[in-house]
């Protein structure tokens, strides 16, 4: 620990970092990274507490800087680390859907979806424009709901609604399509 540290203060980082190891890692982190971080995030929330409670005039400064009111606590240094903690998975996550949506399975050279996409394409152009617009939106360009909602200025439940009625439109479609190619096949036969 720093000379700026205060023994108690380096007692509640070291108290927290206990419990931080025991944590799992975060994705994107070594252990030991993390751990460094996580440690130089205790030991910012316990130096910006004192600071703050000095400011606020909560104790004098006695000759090591160690003064009782001044002291950072414990739940407040690890609720501290806990939030980044938490900031860390969630980034993750955020990251593993924009990698998972990236791009369209066609892209990525999939022969069976190309040929699906290629199938499906002739029936969402049967749909009105607003609608393949939708369409392309949701599955093409892999906007979330919550987006088209805001870009359409509708709700988030519009959007959903809107998307299972067009779901149903075209399996309706396909069906009819199926079954006039079925028709077909057995009139071969």
């Amino acid at each position: 620990m720093d000379a700026g540290i205060s023994t108690n203060t380096e007692t509640i980082v070291q108290r927290c970092m206990g419990r931080v190891r025991h944590w799992r890692t975060p994705p994107n982190w070594s252990t030991s990274d993390w751990l460094k971080e996580a440690t130089a995030q205790a030991t910012l929330a316990a130096w910006s507490r004192r600071q703050t409670n000095r400011a606020a005039g909560s104790g004098g400064v006695s000759g090591d800087g160690d003064d009782g009111a001044a002291k950072p606590s414990y739940g407040y240094v690890l609720g501290n680390v806990l939030t980044r903690y938490r900031q860390e998975w969630s980034y993750a996550r955020h990251c593993s859907r924009a990698l998972a949506y990236e791009s369209p399975a066609a892209e990525r050279g999939d022969g069976e979806s190309e040929e699906m996409i290629a199938r499906l394409e002739p029936l969402v152009k049967k749909l009105p424009e607003s609608d393949q617009h939708l369409i392309h939106q949701l599955y093409w360009e892999n906007c979330t709901e919550t987006q088209i909602a805001g870009y359409l200025g509708v709700s988030q439940q519009a959007v959903s609604k809107r998307k299972r009625r067009l779901l149903s439109q075209l399996a309706i479609m396909l069906s009819q399509l199926f079954i006039i190619l079925l028709c077909n096949y057995s009139s071969l036969g």
